[in-house]
């Protein structure tokens, strides 16, 4: 599970001021329950490992992950719009 936020605080003396922002969510599941490997010192998270390789009577590691994401730059002293994505994905080994 991830979150990230950005935002800006922009002063302008002509057009105003204004404070776009943007932020994503994401996540994802081991749906066969294998565990991902963490590293401590580095924080960085290792592949996850197949326990039971895909062939005769195993999935081998399935993963399902999402993503959500949005930005927005629809503000009175900026011509902009209001951008969202969904994503997903779906993986093997």
């Amino acid at each position: 599970m991830g979150f990230e936020f950005i935002g800006n605080k922009i002063y302008s003396a002509t057009d105003g001021d204004s404070s776009p922002f943007g932020f994503n969510i994401s996540g994802s599941w081991v749906v066969t329950g294998e565990m991902r490997p963490y590293r401590k010192r580095s924080g960085i998270f290792d592949p996850v490992p197949v326990s039971k390789p895909i062939g005769y009577k195993a999935w081998g590691a399935l993963e399902v992950g999402v993503r959500y994401s949005m930005i927005q730059m629809n503000q009175s002293n900026i011509a902009g719009r209001d951008m969202r994505t969904f994503s997903w994905v779906l993986i093997g080994g």
